[in-house]
């Protein structure tokens, strides 16, 4: 099953002073149920990007702070989309966000397949 599929996505959005929102998301992570409260904010619709920072959830069991950030960059009529994961461990014992980036590569996929079938 894709992440997509295995998402119950933005559950909840409200939008607070116009460019940012809170979101709230389920989803599956290394085979686990986790939550994520987030803020979106930075939200440039010319620059096509999007920042979601880690309020609240399981991620922040690991990491003392998380920021998502997603840009489309289009070339030559093509679009690139760009993940970033900006983080700071807790513990330096801990995992870095590796099933973190695989997530986001995965749901990049699916989002394209939903979209371009």
């Amino acid at each position: 099953m894709s992440p997509l599929e295995k998402s119950r996505l933005v559950i909840c959005i409200k939008a607070i002073m116009g460019l940012m929102a809170r979101s709230f998301m389920k989803y599956i992570l290394d085979g686990k149920e986790q939550t994520a409260k987030q803020l979106l904010h930075d939200i440039d619709e010319t620059k096509k990007q999007i920042k979601f920072k880690m309020l609240e959830g399981d991620l922040l069991e690991l990491y003392k702070n998380m920021v998502l950030a997603v840009h489309v960059e289009t070339k030559g009529g093509v679009d690139f989309i760009t993940w970033t994961v900006e983080y700071e461990l807790i513990n330096p014992n801990n995992p870095h966000p590796i099933s973190v980036l695989n997530w986001t590569i995965e749901f990049t996929k699916d989002v394209e397949a939903h979209i371009f079938g």
